[in-house]
């Protein structure tokens, strides 16, 4: 059971009790068997809100007022003023470990401003003293002095910087001819924080917030890390990555109670959508047949399996369970048919087959998706259904030689369906709520 059932049942316990429905022990047998449920007030959450963005103010407000008269100011004063937000956040954060360490809202508004204060300290430390570097470098100091402090403090605020920063840093180091690959060794670093986390609560807000941030991060990682696009190895590699992120999803975080909180299966499922349409276009899959050998960009053909292998093992442990749905089966099957469409466009030298077997998909998991949202009485599943149905049908209809008379005539049916299928699910909604 959820905690969102098991709250509502808790609720209703003095209820039953007071119309001796059940005892009262049983009412406390009944809550020693689910166990206690975390209630995060409202007002705890501003807290955190509002001492993280304090913190934010607090900082800028400083290095504004130190920047005014700087050029005035004596080297000697200028160094004592450049590292004195840096003090007086080491202040914060040791005090808030020894006397604050069960506040959230300490921790996180402390991490906050000691994270600003030492890219500020690093920065006017360099201008006092004309110290040269470059941007990648800065960020990468900053960032390495900012990601202990996740540690330290149990808080989500550096790393969730962190998370951010990394792929910057890595797509600035790359213009600038570095190596694009150190990502993946600065990504370890924040790997154990984010682990912990998960074992604690994978539901809680820090959780929910690298989370989303991984699954936004990885993506545009590996589009940096690529060698080149040339060999279109990209189709397999992101349709294997969206396709395990659903999977991760619908695996280890289906218990989630609200939307928001279903970061890997959103992303699985908008990411799917979104390659699965670009694919449906024969124009992607032309220049496959013309590209380079493989072995020019080995790393990449490695990248393509290992995430191809990883997705196909995920999808057996899901075709184990007996209650996986059947579109669960269809993002599963992403990858198979990203490989296969691959080796037909490459080697058949064929671009119109893969084009059709993604046109074919794409309607085929939106039709599923339409009838498991009618079935459950799901509304936003079934839009979402809708949606994607309705986009396949709007690109092949500007992508065709259709008259504008036919491409009206299916607008309309399109938007009766959405009427219907809305109209038809509230109204059951309303009868059976009576």
């Amino acid at each position: 059971m959820n905690k969102k059932a098991i709250k509502w049942l808790y609720s209703e316990l003095p209820e039953l009790v007071k119309k001796s429905i059940i005892t009262a022990d049983t009412a406390k047998n009944i809550k020693k068997y689910y166990g206690e449920v975390s209630v995060k007030n409202k007002r705890d959450v501003a807290l955190i809100i509002f001492g993280i963005i304090g913190a934010l103010l607090i900082g800028l407000g400083i290095i504004l007022l130190l920047a005014h008269n700087w050029e005035e100011l004596s080297r000697p004063v200028r160094t004592i003023l450049s590292i004195l937000p840096l003090i007086i956040g080491q202040s914060l954060a040791a005090w808030t470990i020894n006397s604050k360490s069960d506040s959230t809202a300490w921790r996180e508004g402390t991490a906050t401003f000691l994270t600003i204060s030492i890219g500020a300290s690093i920065a006017l430390v360099a201008q006092t003293y004309n110290i040269s570097g470059n941007p990648p470098r800065f960020f990468l100091t900053w960032m390495l002095l900012a990601i202990p402090l996740a540690y330290f403090l149990q808080s989500c605020v550096p790393a969730l910087l962190y998370l951010i920063a990394i792929p910057v840093w890595t797509a600035t180091y790359r213009y600038l001819g570095g190596n694009q690959h150190l990502f993946w060794l600065l990504l370890i670093l924040f790997v154990p924080y984010y682990w912990q986390l998960l074992k604690k609560n994978r539901y809680s807000v820090s959780s929910t917030l690298l989370s989303w941030g991984i699954t936004i991060c990885i993506p545009i990682a590996i589009g940096i890390s690529l060698k080149s696009w040339s060999t279109e190895l990209w189709i397999i590699i992101y349709c294997s990555i969206v396709a395990i992120s659903y999977q991760v999803g619908e695996l280890w975080f289906a218990e989630a109670v609200s939307g928001w909180k279903h970061p890997y299966r959103r992303m699985g499922w908008m990411g799917s959508f979104l390659l699965s349409l670009l694919l449906s276009f024969d124009e992607v899959w032309d220049s496959i047949y013309s590209s380079n050998q493989l072995t020019e960009y080995f790393p990449e053909a490695i990248l393509a399996a290992l995430t191809a292998v990883v997705s196909l093992i995920l999808f057996g442990v899901l075709l184990t369970r007996k209650k996986s749905k059947l579109f669960t089966m269809f993002f599963g099957m992403l990858p198979i048919l990203a490989t296969s469409g691959w080796v037909i466009a490459r080697y058949m030298e064929n671009p119109v087959i893969p084009a059709i077997i993604f046109n074919i998909y794409l309607f085929s998991l939106s039709v599923v998706i339409i009838t498991a949202g009618i079935k459950e009485m799901l509304l936003s599943v079934v839009n979402i259904g809708m949606f994607m149905l309705s986009a396949l049908i709007v690109v092949r209809f500007f992508d065709s030689d259709m008259s504008i008379l036919a491409r009206g005539i299916a607008f309309i049916v399109i938007g009766v369906g959405f009427l219907t299928a809305n109209f038809v699910i509230i109204k059951r909604k309303g009868l059976e709520a009576k």
